[in-house]
Order: structure tokens, then sequence, then C-alpha cells
């Protein structure tokens, strides 16, 4: 019998271990550039929060090969994504390892144990893919949805989001500007994730695998939606600040441009890849109302949105907006997912929305962790506001903080709402025999 809890209590300590080495890293080397603080807890904390997550659900499975097929698809999805995110950051924190000038054994050594721990989520990520993978059944008497085909669609996400992974590692490489790293390496993963699962819902034509799809579309279509923002930030920059700007390198301006195009088209085939897919739905089981839990989270999310793109704008570098904007991010894509349960009697839903709801809650919790630690470990800018006065950096950093409060709240709350609920496809331990 392979026991779910075993699998999941591993990932949530690595997760942590985790976190914890990349603010032990940072903590002891206070003379690192401030570039440096994106591999060490911007990408591996994306990576916690994804194996968190999956951990959870893990945590309530008694036996990984007695698995329902909304669970199977659920896992399967989960697991994919923290394989894939765990994989990216680890190729990130090696670039920073060997490539950096800074060799020193206060560095190398927390930061090598926050590659094993990186490896170990990868690796028991892939054990849960291939198990569950295995109990996915196909479905081919399935009506599939009219749109767009998946499978060629799913081709060019793969190849779209490997490029823009592949821009984000070349510029974080060759030292340019490069808090839009932060941006493409999520975006990259998000989109190349949604590919692969465009081509096992193609190939398995299941209610259960289409909904992730759907779910992890309209992911990837917030993430590029925040791409963009911090791109034109990027650019911005470059006319500010001549010099880091260096159009005259051939390198550089390629880069950029593709960087700038790649970014467009990764948006696009996720608004493709929304129309390729669907959310069960059943008119006549339409809600007179609307979930109160639900609007809020999505007011809340497009809220703290708006607040972190001006934050992007006001502190004239990322780090403190695009961590808001994953949050919101992912508020709406739970949003989208709550109005969806309002729409059908299907219980193919529950598992989905509990998943987003546990990711974003996860997600604005190590944002305001983040904030906080930035704030801490970089109390500067080269925004010209802050310059006149460094009151200005409390009050920014408060009003980052107080966007995701609302949303850690509501997300929590819809979390516990969803685990009251007596159903078999939240817990399984209540029905071992399916």
């Amino acid at each position: 019998m392979a026991s779910g809890r075993l699998f999941g209590g591993i990932l949530i300590f690595f997760a942590l271990a985790t976190i914890g080495t990349g603010i032990t890293s940072y903590s002891l080397n206070a003379a690192m550039f401030k570039i440096y603080i994106s591999p060490l807890l911007f990408d591996p904390a994306w990576s916690a929060n994804f194996a968190i997550v999956l951990g959870i659900f893990l945590l309530r499975v008694r036996d990984l090969t007695m698995t329902s097929p909304s669970e199977a698809a659920s896992l399967l999805s989960l697991s994919i994504m923290s394989a894939v995110i765990s994989s990216a950051s680890t190729a990130r924190l090696f670039i920073d390892l060997f490539e950096n000038d800074y060799n020193q054994i206060r560095y190398s050594m927390p930061t090598g144990f926050q590659i094993a721990s990186t490896l170990v989520i990868d690796f028991v990520s892939l054990v849960i893919v291939v198990k569950q993978g295995k109990l996915l059944s196909s479905q081919e008497g399935q009506q599939s949805h009219r749109g767009i085909s998946k499978f060629p669609l799913s081709i060019v996400m793969i190849i779209t989001g490997g490029i823009i992974y592949g821009l984000g590692l070349a510029i974080f490489s060759e030292r340019f500007f490069n808090f839009s790293v932060i941006s493409l390496h999520f975006q990259g993963v998000v989109i190349f994730v949604t590919g692969i699962l465009g081509l096992i819902t193609h190939k398995k034509n299941t209610d259960e695998m289409n909904v992730w799809y759907r779910v992890f579309a309209t992911l990837a279509s917030g993430v590029s939606l925040s791409g963009m923002v911090v791109l034109v930030q990027t650019l911005v920059h470059y006319v500010n600040n001549i010099q880091d700007s260096e159009w005259s390198r051939a390198d550089f301006t390629v880069l950029t441009l593709c960087q700038a195009a790649f970014i467009i088209i990764g948006f696009v085939t996720s608004m493709l890849a929304i129309d390729a897919s669907r959310f069960p739905a059943d008119d006549q089981n339409i809600a007179e109302y609307s979930d109160p839990i639900n609007v809020g989270i999505l007011v809340s999310g497009l809220l703290a949105s708006g607040i972190a793109a001006f934050m992007v704008a006001i502190m004239n570098f990322s780090t403190y907006g695009y961590i808001a904007l994953m949050a919101g991010a992912m508020a709406y894509t739970s949003s989208r997912i709550g109005y969806a349960i309002q729409t059908t009697k299907s219980t193919v839903l529950k598992h989905p929305y509990l998943a987003v709801n546990l990711l974003t809650h996860v997600e604005t919790l190590f944002s305001i962790g983040l904030i906080i630690f930035n704030y801490i470990a970089l109390p500067f800018s080269s925004s010209a506001i802050i310059e006149t006065s460094y009151a200005y950096n409390y009050i920014f950093m408060g009003i980052s903080i107080a966007s995701m409060v609302p949303i850690t709240l509501l997300t929590a709350k819809a979390v516990y709402e969803s685990y009251k609920e007596p159903q078999e496809s939240l817990i399984l331990d209540d029905n071992p025999d399916i």
C-alpha cells in the first residue's frame, strides 16, 4: 500500500526546508547583490507553495492506489506542477551557485541544502505523477468541447513556456537588469504545465482533467497579464536608466525583444486554452444569488492586483508588486471556479476549488513574509518618490501587505467551508473502498 500521508509529510517538510535554507543563505550573506534574492527566495517559495498544497492533499489519502477519478486528476495536475516548478527552481539555483563570484562556504552550503530539498520535492512529485497517471482512465465516449483543438495548442504552449523560461535563464546568466526574470520564470512554468495538461486532457478526454486544464489556463492568463505589467516596467526602467540598458549589444537587444514577444504570445495562447476548455455547467441549476465568499475573493483579488501594479511602478522594481500580482491572479482563478460551482450539480469542481484556494492562501502568506523580509534585506529603492522621504517605504510596504489580508482571510474561510462538506471527493478516508 502506497501511503499518501507519508509522501505528503515528506513534501511539506522539504518545502519548509527550502524556504528556511533560502532565508538562511541570504541572511548569512549581506554583501550579496540584490538580484540573488530571486533564485534564493521567490522561485523556491512558489515551488514550496505547490509542494505544500500537494502535501496537504496527500495527507487525506490513505492509499494512492485507491483514489477516485477526481482525486487522481487533482493529484496528477498538482504533482506535475510541483515537479516542473521544482526542476525549474533547481536549474536557477545551480546557475546561481556555480556562475556567481561569491564562493563563500556560508553561501554555498545552505544553497546546496536548498538544491537538495527541491530535488527531493521533484522526485516525490514525479512518483505521484506516475502513480496517479496509471489510475487515470480514458473516456472515449465523452463529448468533447467544441473549440480550438487542444493537441496543437498544447504543443505550442509547451514550446512557448520552454522558450519563456529559457529567456529568463539567459537574462539571469547575463546579469542584465533582471527583476523581470521572476515573472519569466513563473510564466514559463505555468504555460508549460498547462500545455502538458492539455495533452493529457486530449488523450484521456475526462471531465476531471478538462476542469484542471481550464484551471491552469485561467491561471496562466493571469500570470501572463502580470508578466506584461512587469515587461512595461522593465522597458520604462531601461528608458530612465541608460546604464542598465545595452542596446548596442546584439544579445541584449535580441533577449529583450524576444522577452516582449513571447510574453504576449504566452498571454494569447493562454486565452486560447481557456476557449478550448470548459467547466461543467447546467443551465437549470444556476444559483439565484452569488456566494459572498466567492464575490469577496474576486473583488479583493482584483483590488490587490491593481495595488500591486501600482507598486511595480512606484517602487521602480517588481519585487514588491509581482508576488502580490500572483496572489491576485490565483484569487481570480479561484473566483471563476467558485462561480462555475454555482452553475452545476457536478462535484468535479470541488477538488480544484479547494486546491486553488489553498494555493492562494499559502501564496498570500508567503507574499506577506517575503515583502517583510525583502524590506529588511533591501531597504532601498531607486524610485524617485522613495528618495524624497524614507517614510514612503513604510507606507508602501504596509499597503502591499494590507491589500493581501482580505484574500488571506477569505480563502481561509473558503478552504474551511470546503473541508466541512461531507463529500467523498474531499475525504477519501471515509470511503476507502473507492
